[in-house]
């Protein structure tokens, strides 16, 4: 495996008319007026060299690797998984001098094994906010290196050099397992030998919930949540523990819920526990006394097989549910742009949530949902709006979308799709990465357009653009 100084001698031996300090000129000149701030030393030394006619292998960029491949050691490496949990940022002391230092959990899935991520520093702490990481989201981690955790098993890591991408390429998704498929009910539960991970766990509340406190070995108080979950038929029972200060629903006896991120126990008396933390999940799936949640609906549109709907929360986050048979049929001609309804959702799958049940709200609209007009920002609104995601435009294509090839930091190269955009307030450039950048290019001058679920990000010139996101919408309106 090169080195950069490994490749500014190749060049060198390839060119020795150049001398080091002329090619390191020519480095920071090709950054400047080609990179964009995409462009490392090593990606413009990369581009130079093809220009000389110098062939050079990328030293940087590895094949995609599985958790299976982790090993403690290994530095520089990338990662895909889906994510299972997400922790609050924690604090830890430092044995080197005792001050404080910050760090974030992410715990990842696969097929076959579970993984923790540990993002050290406040960059990696607001990418995550900025990329709306969810449980069950496709992700691939960029530069990561591998560290012996606490319980021996290999830790991946995220420091300054590392960056976490969102996975939008279908056949790269299709390839990760969704939560869906790994979760098991109550009776399919092996609970022989313990210490096992339990991905997602699905069962009927047969109890009551119990919620306590106690006092920790160093004063702290903490926190502890139990119920008892039947499998399909009621003969098998599992109690539930969730440790620490966990956000979860109001659930009742009766309701189906699903549970995620959970390890087996073994107690003293033999009988099998599954126990989660503040990373655990509780939602409610099914059951007579089981609610909707209720959505602003942004598009609905048509698939084979049913509805694929792009609805947006209280919390004006966009989310996309896939509806099937019968119900998409009952409801498909009945749905339109800024309709409240409630959804009964069932299952992750793929990055996209399954709905077993949707009801428009006409009356009665719940007052927690923003409105129509609430959700879209003016141009000139954009570099101050509070809300650094969920952002909504509409706007006219002042240009064609075009797109092209990008190099990455890491070396890797990805479609990037930009067209600009404007209002009666002014001009903003849109821009969309991999495979939503070719939504792009059946961008045509004039047309107009609703945007919803983008994200601002300000480059390093100060200027002010707007990015799609993994749940992105957009619907043409007509033309100018």
């Amino acid at each position: 495996m090169y080195d950069f100084e490994t490749l500014i001698a190749e060049v060198l031996r390839n060119r020795p008319q150049l001398s080091r300090d002329s090619l390191l000129n020519l480095i920071q000149e090709k950054k400047s007026s080609v990179g964009g701030g995409y462009l490392t030393d090593q990606g413009a030394l990369f581009l130079i060299a093809g220009e000389f006619g110098i062939p050079l292998r990328n030293p940087t960029t590895s094949p995609d690797l599985t958790l299976n491949d982790l090993y403690v050691g290994a530095n520089e490496i990338t990662i895909v998984a889906r994510i299972l949990a997400l922790y609050p940022v924690a604090q830890y002391k430092r044995k080197k001098d005792g001050s404080t230092g910050k760090y974030r959990r992410i715990n990842l899935f696969d097929a076959a094994n579970v993984t923790k991520l540990m993002v050290w520093d406040d960059d990696g702490f607001a990418a995550v906010e900025a990329l709306g990481l969810k449980a069950d989201m496709a992700i691939r981690v960029v530069n990561g290196y591998v560290r012996q955790g606490l319980d021996g098993r290999p830790n991946l890591n995220l420091g300054r050099r590392g960056r976490i991408e969102t996975i939008e390429d279908r056949d790269m998704l299709s390839q990760l397992t969704p939560m869906s498929e790994l979760e098991k009910d109550v009776g399919e539960v092996n609970t022989e030998g313990g210490n096992q991970n339990v991905v997602a766990v699905r069962g009927r509340l047969s109890s009551e919930v119990r919620k306590s406190s106690f006092t920790r070995n160093d004063g702290s108080q903490g926190f502890l949540t139990q119920f008892r979950l039947s499998g399909k038929g009621g003969e098998k029972q599992l109690r539930v523990v969730i440790w620490d200060d966990a956000k979860l629903p109001d659930i009742r006896p009766g309701q189906t819920v699903r549970v995620t991120n959970l390890r087996i126990k073994q107690q003293n008396g033999g009988e099998s526990e599954l126990h989660g933390d503040e990373g655990s999940q509780v939602e409610v799936v099914g059951g007579a006394t089981a609610r909707g949640e209720m959505f602003l609906l942004a598009k609905a549109e048509k698939l084979e097989d049913g509805l694929l709907l792009s609805v947006i929360n209280s919390r004006r986050e966009m989310s996309r549910v896939r509806v099937r048979g019968d119900v998409a049929q009952k409801v498909g001609q009945q749905l339109k742009f800024g309709d409240a309804v409630e959804l009964f959702l069932d299952r992750g799958a793929g990055g996209e949530i399954a709905c077993s049940e949707v009801r428009p709200v006409r009356e009665n609209r719940p007052s927690g949902l923003p409105t129509v007009d609430s959700l879209f920002v003016k141009v000139q609104d954009v570099k101050n709006h509070e809300e650094e995601s969920g952002l909504a435009i509409d706007v006219i294509a002042l240009s064609r979308g075009l797109v092209e090839e990008v190099q990455l930091r890491d070396g890797s190269r990805v479609p990037k799709g930009e067209v600009t955009v404007g209002d009666d307030t002014g001009e903003i450039k849109l821009v969309a990465w991999r495979d939503a950048a070719n939504q792009l290019l059946e961008i045509e001058p004039g047309e107009r357009m609703r945007i919803l679920g983008l994200k601002r990000r300000v480059t390093k010139m100060g200027v002010s653009l707007v990015e799609f996101t993994g749940n992105s919408v957009i619907e043409k309106t007509g033309r100018a």
